[in-house]
């Protein structure tokens, strides 16, 4: 029998203390629904942070490799110009390569200059025309009974390779004896070779350009590879012919100085002007100034996103923080009969910031399905950097984790220190 009583008082006391805890939570505001709200808006924020804070990174670190990507050529100490001989002065193509000639010649004799040279386009995006050509090795069958290869044509004067600092791997360079009356020949690429010739054997093959020129061209050399359309392009197959045997009217310079390469700027200005005081020089930038411009969109997608994720991450904490506190002190007499019922500091500190553990989870596993479908639309901004790379999920993940548990910490121990006495005469 005493038993029996002692279990009834007890869920006696256990039903006195449900029924207080009740009515404690009736009386807030707004109640568990208003708590669940303003959790829920929290949850948002952080995966909006998270999907903004994802984005970033990428992005941070995409232009990070771009940064460091070696464009296959050096760019410092280079100054680089456009010009183009038009009119009836230069319809004689024996006159525009003797006109090229000698602006090389009067460049080269500035104080200064080191070399100069002369291509129909500059790597990295730096000016000129971009022309691709489909290439077949001799003996090889045309499409469709063969597969051609699409490499970029590259009209170039002696003295390019060494100008931009390309480097030769095997063979020769162009010279002066690569005119239009000599065997017709070609220099390639590394990546050339690989693609064209897997044993990596290309010196002396012939080679054509068979849906256009179709001229079997002697491979003499093969140089290193640089990145052609912009500072993030993908290696891709190149192929330079001689200035004398694919003449071009319109052209870009480069010239390698010991000087600062734009204090140049002036006398190739005056040098252009003593040939022929109708050419106009255009595009006047350094080496340096191209690879900056070529890189300036990454920077600037990198840049805007981080500084949205930033103002994200804020509004996350301070939401986080604020919402807890607000339900802290809406929840002040609850917590005061907890504590008075015999629940410890400890107790109540843990119960708030598993209240905010679970918010973080809701909104980091919404946030990372968010970033997934913003990433996956962001891959032509990416460069050596996956959509879904494992590290930034990571990374973020932690950090908002990290600084919401820090926004916490104060609402909680708020929560921990409440008298149960003061706030329940309160109530």
């Amino acid at each position: 029998m005493n038993v029996a009583n002692l279990l009834m008082s007890r869920a006696a006391a256990r039903g006195r203390e449900l029924a207080v805890l009740n009515e404690a939570d009736r009386r807030t505001t707004t109640g568990v629904r208003g708590r669940y709200r303003r959790q829920l808006l929290v949850a948002s924020e952080l995966a909006l942070a998270m999907v903004l804070l994802v984005g970033a990174g990428l992005l941070l670190r995409s232009f990070d490799r771009l940064r460091v990507t070696d464009p296959g050529v050096r760019a410092d100490h280079l100054l680089t110009f456009s010009l183009s001989l038009q009119g009836e002065r230069y319809e004689s193509d024996a006159v525009t390569e003797a006109t090229f000639r000698t602006l090389l010649d009067r460049l080269r004799a500035l104080p200064g200059v080191e070399r100069a040279a002369i291509t129909s386009a500059l790597p990295v995006g730096g000016g000129g025309f971009y022309l691709g050509r489909a290439f077949l090795a001799e003996g090889r069958p045309e499409p469709p009974a063969g597969t051609d290869l699409v490499a970029q044509w590259v009209v170039a004067s002696p003295g390019l390779f060494g100008t931009l600092e390309i480097p030769l791997l095997a063979g020769r360079t162009f010279t002066a004896r690569d005119d239009s009356a000599s065997t017709p020949v070609m220099i390639v690429s590394r990546e050339l070779v690989r693609r064209m010739f897997p044993d990596g054997k290309a010196l002396g093959k012939r080679v054509r350009s068979w849906r256009d020129e179709n001229v079997y061209r002697e491979i003499v050399g093969v140089v290193g590879d640089v990145r052609y359309f912009s500072a993030g392009d993908s290696i891709r197959p190149l192929v330079y012919v001689p200035l004398p045997q694919s003449l071009w009217h319109s052209m870009v310079v480069a010239v390698r100085t010991s000087l600062p390469p734009a204090s140049l700027a002036p006398s190739v200005r005056a040098v252009v002007a003593q040939i022929d005081p109708d050419l106009a020089v255009d595009d006047v930038q350094t080496m340096e100034q191209v690879l900056s411009h070529s890189r300036a969109r990454s920077r600037f997608s990198a840049a805007l996103l981080s500084l949205f994720a930033a103002l994200a991450l804020v509004l996350a904490v301070v939401g986080t923080y604020g919402v807890l506190s607000y339900g802290v002190t809406q929840r002040r007499r609850e917590i005061g009969i907890r504590m008075a019922l015999g629940a410890r500091p400890g107790m109540v500190l843990r119960m708030v910031l598993r209240e905010a553990g679970g918010v973080v989870v809701v909104g980091l596993a919404a946030g990372s399905l968010g970033a997934l479908a913003l990433t996956r639309l962001m891959r032509g901004l990416l460069y050596e950097v996956s959509a879904v790379d494992a590290a930034t999920y990571a990374a973020v993940a932690a950090l908002l984790a990290a600084a919401v548990i820090v926004a916490s910490l104060v609402p909680a121990r708020q929560a921990a220190s409440v008298d149960p006495a003061s706030t329940i005469r309160e109530g």
